[in-house]
């Protein structure tokens, strides 16, 4: 309905990010009743604060490639260009 997972909308409500719902608990389970207004105020945090697509933000790419483990272990045999 949103566009975000159950785990993601969990802790959005466990950290307080969005209101809590009203809840009806009954026969030993909680049912949180959502309202068109609760439901608005999610899509709008999720607008502001939730980024499209799947994961992080990813970091730009360095022009440099990263050395390999071995290289930053071990100096070349000429000595360091430092």
């Amino acid at each position: 309905m949103v566009g975000i997972g159950k785990r993601t909308l969990l802790r959005w409500l466990y950290e307080k990010k969005v209101a809590e719902p009203k809840r009806l608990t009954g026969g030993g389970q909680d049912i949180r009743l959502w309202t068109e207004r609760d439901v608005k105020r999610i899509r709008q945090y999720k607008e502001g604060n939730y980024r499209k697509g799947r994961g992080r933000k990813k970091k730009e790419m360095s022009p440099f490639p990263k050395p390999t483990e071995w290289e930053s272990v071990h100096e070349p045999p000429w000595g360091s260009a430092k």
